[in-house]
């Protein structure tokens, strides 16, 4: 289910969080996909480490900083939830998959990777992953298949073989030792 953005300028569906039944005040970690429908800008978030990948053509163009940077499909940029972003040039609705990481509990980090063939996916007893589909069919061996945009969540201690031909997102999150 798609909310609107805490600055009321997008909407987002959330994929997975950490720990469960976190909100967006309390979460450890965070996987959404977001649709941008116009210029806007970015929600910030204290204490939070970014990352966002553009699902559809061309990308998206950002202004990070006063930096712009146009951030190609499937690509990914990042940058911490004080930063003052915002989204430029919006002509069409835009999708983009984000991570959030609360740094203080957490470290992360969100990549694509192109899939040919097979690949183990294998996380350590203090990691979570979220795999990704892009633009599907990827078989996740034992568990199923995952078609365009769904979402496989691989929590500590696993080993999941995903096969297929596409790009897949693969977002870590490494929890930090009390």
């Amino acid at each position: 289910m798609a909310t609107p953005w805490r600055n009321g300028g997008g909407l987002t569906s959330e994929v997975a969080a950490g720990p469960a039944g976190a909100g967006l005040s309390d979460f450890s970690w965070r996987v959404s996909i977001a649709t941008i429908a116009q210029d806007s800008e970015f929600s910030p978030f204290r204490h939070v480490d970014r990352w966002l990948v553009p699902l559809d053509e061309p990308g998206l163009e950002l202004d990070i900083d006063g930096t712009r940077r146009f951030i190609e499909r499937h690509s990914t940029v990042s940058f911490t939830g004080e930063a003052d972003v915002a989204a430029r040039e919006v002509h069409a609705p835009s999708r983009d998959l984000n991570l959030m990481v609360d740094r203080r509990r957490c470290q992360g980090e969100l990549a694509v990777m192109p899939l040919q063939g097979e690949a183990l996916v294998r996380t350590s007893p203090t990691q979570w992953v979220v795999a990704i589909s892009l633009e599907g069919p990827v078989r996740a061996h034992p568990l199923g298949c995952m078609e365009a945009l769904d979402a496989l969540v691989i929590p500590p201690s696993e080993i999941v073989a995903l096969s297929g031909d596409g790009p897949v997102a693969i977002a870590q999150v490494e929890l930090r030792a009390h």
